[in-house]
C-alpha cells in the first residue's frame, strides 16, 4: 500500500500528481480486480507519480514497464534519485526518500526493489520465463506514453498476476481498455486542464520561410531569420531545445551542417553509425537530456 508521503515531497508535487497518487492509493486499498488508469498529458509529471508511488509504498517488488529503452533508462535514473533531487532544495537530503533498490533489468529478480523494463523485453520472454514472473511482482506500473497499440504486449502484461496501474498520455484507445479499466479507479487530467492550470504551455505555431527548398539548401543558404528566432526563444527560455524533424537522412545532414555553425547541435540517425562525426549518433543516448544540446535533428 502507499504510505504517508513526506511533506517535503508532497508540497513540491503538482495538484494533478497528488490526485493521481490518491487515485492509485484508493485503487490499491480496494478489492478491484481491474486496472487503474491515470492519464496525464506529456510534461504533466508521469515520472514523478511513478517515483513517489514506488518509494512511498509497502510493496516489496514493483515492476515498471515503459515503451522504449531510452525512456526506461531515463526513468531508472529518476527512480534512483534524480526526481527527488530535482524537486527538493539542495540542503534537503533526497537520499532519505530512496526506500528501495532500483534495477534496470528483469533477468534476475530475487532481490526486493523496483525493476524497470520495456514492452519489448516482456514480449520476448518465453512462456516458461513469463510464467516464472507471473506471481513475482506485487504492483505493476505501466508508463505507456504514446506507444502504438500492441495486443501482444497487452496479453503478456495481463498474464502477470498483480495490481496494474496504467499511466498514459492517450487514454481513449481500445487497446488500453482491453486491460479492463476500472472506471471507479481512474483519473483523467486533460490537456485543456493542464493548459488552464499552467502545468504545460500551449504551443505557438509560426511559419518562417526559407528562400530555398530542402533540395537546394547548402552551406550558403541564409538561415539568419531562423537563427534570430531561436536566439530570441533561448533568451526567454534558456533551457529550450529546438527539435527538427526531417523526412530524409540527406535533409538531416544538411540541417546539421547549418545549425552546427551557430548552436550546439546533435543529429540522430542510424546511418551515422560508421561515419565517426562529432555530435552525431546512430541511436538515442540515454543521457541525451543531460548533454546540453540546443538543437536536436532526427528523422520524423
Amino acid at each position: 500500500m502507499i504510505t504517508e508521503i513526506n511533506h517535503l515531497i508532497s508540497e513540491k508535487l503538482r495538484a494533478c500528481q497528488r490526485i493521481s497518487i490518491d487515485t492509485i492509493k484508493l485503487y490499491l486499498q480496494s478489492d478491484s480486480k481491474k486496472s487503474c488508469l491515470i492519464s496525464l498529458p506529456t510534461g504533466a509529471g508521469k515520472s514523478g507519480v511513478i517515483c513517489t508511488v514506488g518509494h512511498f509504498s509497502t510493496f516489496e517488488k514493483i515492476l515498471v514497464v515503459t515503451h522504449r529503452r531510452a525512456v526506461c533508462d531515463q526513468l531508472y535514473k529518476q527512480l534512483k534519485g534524480k526526481f527527488f533531487e530535482k524537486i527538493l532544495l539542495e540542503q534537503e537530503n533526497h537520499k532519505q526518500f530512496l526506500t528501495k533498490n532500483i534495477f534496470n533489468q528483469i533477468n534476475e529478480v530475487e532481490d526486493n526493489g523496483i525493476y524497470c523494463t520495456t514492452f519489448q523485453k516482456i514480449t520476448s520472454l518465453t512462456e516458461d520465463e513469463l510464467a516464472a514472473l507471473e506471481t513475482t511482482f506485487n504492483l505493476i506500473l505501466i508508463d505507456e506514453g504514446h506507444a502504438e497499440p500492441s495486443p501482444k504486449w497487452g496479453t503478456a502484461i495481463r498474464a502477470l498476476k498483480a495490481k496494474k496501474v496504467i499511466i498514459t498520455a492517450t487514454p481513449y484507445r481500445n487497446d488500453l481498455f482491453s486491460f479492463d479499466i476500472d472506471a471507479e479507479h481512474s483519473y483523467i487530467y486533460t490537456y485543456k486542464q493542464a493548459i488552464d492550470d499552467q502545468v504545460i504551455v500551449s504551443p505557438t505555431f509560426e511559419t518562417i520561410a526559407i528562400s530555398q527548398s530542402n533540395e537546394s539548401i547548402n552551406e550558403d543558404t541564409d538561415f539568419s531569420e531562423i537563427y534570430n528566432k531561436l536566439n530570441t526563444i533561448k533568451e526567454l527560455q534558456p533551457d529550450a531545445v529546438c527539435i527538427i524533424k526531417c523526412k530524409e537522412f540527406s535533409d538531416i545532414e544538411k540541417y546539421f551542417l547549418k545549425f552546427n555553425q551557430s548552436f550546439k547541435t546533435v543529429a540522430i540517425h542510424e546511418q551515422f553509425k560508421d561515419k565517426n562525426i562529432e555530435d552525431t549518433f546512430s541511436y538515442v543516448p540515454a543521457d541525451l537530456a543531460e548533454l546540453g544540446y540546443e538543437v536536436l535533428i532526427h528523422q520524423g
